[in-house]
């Protein structure tokens, strides 16, 4: 629930946990430049999960190890830190429909019979394991990075493992896909823009109005409950935005004053963040009369 980074740093080093942070986005928000968050983010791969601090009477530096597995559980958590989420196989959950009594706390009947079998079941393939190079099939980047390792065991494993693993990959991608993809909710922002111009044609110029309206219903992406299950809102966006440099501006409508972004804004930070690929075809032309205030 609660630890410091020197406390993390020493019991990874130690007992090699499995880290457990319930109600994350609070341990994640207590301040920005809290160590914890780069302890966790450096902790993803093991060549470079280190830290350095000093250490006895004479301040000597030592080299600690930051490499664990981690297990967090909180509410938005792409919200709260989006890189530490792109690191991670995001599980989207929600509100359990029944009761379920036979759950307990403080009873577990059978959580170390299984962790006694799969103790077993490392041992006998740890081998195996380690020379492995499953086909990660569509998989790049980070995401790749994050399923390999369970690609591995479910080849290991054998039977129906294989295939399973890979549907169940490619399912929570695709339900996940602004963070599962290794980018930014801020990256993501900017491409899901890109396709939104190409969506409107040749103008050079869209109102704020009608940009959210167009992202708010996009399949699968994560604007229409970023802000607390609800749509991301103007204020959320344009935030986002300004860490690019870009900015809205105002034109006359008629007796209106409304708010703006030009495309031109946008293409020194498409050029720097997203690759070379053109915007997708238009799948459709957005309505400007639909949007929304």
């Amino acid at each position: 629930s609660d630890a410091s980074a020197g406390t993390i740093i020493r019991r990874i080093e130690r007992d090699r946990p499995t880290l457990l942070v319930d109600e994350a986005q609070h341990f994640l928000k207590r301040r920005p430049d809290d160590p914890v968050r780069g302890i966790l983010l450096a902790g993803f791969g093991r060549r470079f999960a280190f830290v350095d601090r000093c250490v006895g009477d004479d301040n000597e530096p030592r080299q600690f190890s930051t490499f664990a597995p981690k297990a967090m559980n909180g509410r938005k958590l792409a919200a709260v830190d989006d890189m530490l989420t792109s690191r991670s196989v995001v599980i989207p959950m929600t509100r359990a429909r029944k009761r379920y009594p036979d759950l307990r706390a403080d009873r577990d009947p059978v959580g170390e019979d299984i962790h006694r079998m799969c103790t077993r079941w490392r041992d006998d393939h740890l081998p195996t394991l380690q020379g492995a190079e499953p086909n990660m099939g569509e998989l790049f980047g980070r995401i790749a990075d994050v399923w390999r390792p369970l690609f591995a065991v479910a080849d290991a494993a054998g039977g129906d493992w294989p295939e399973l693993a890979r549907h169940a990959a490619t399912t929570l991608a695709n339900q996940t896909s602004a963070i599962a993809s290794g980018d930014t909710l801020g990256v993501q922002l900017l491409k899901d823009i890109r396709q939104v111009f190409a969506d409107y044609g040749d103008t050079d110029r869209i109102m704020t109005a009608d940009l959210d309206h167009a992202l708010h219903t996009m399949p699968e992406r994560p604007w229409e409950t970023l802000s607390n299950g609800k749509p991301m809102t103007s204020q959320k966006r344009g935030k986002m935005l300004n860490d690019y440099g870009i900015h809205t501006t105002k034109v006359r409508d008629g007796e209106k004053t409304r708010n703006v972004y030009h495309k031109s804004a946008f293409e020194p930070a498409w050029e720097a963040w997203l690759d070379d690929a053109p915007a997708c075809e238009p799948e459709h032309r957005n309505n400007g009369s639909n949007s929304t205030a």
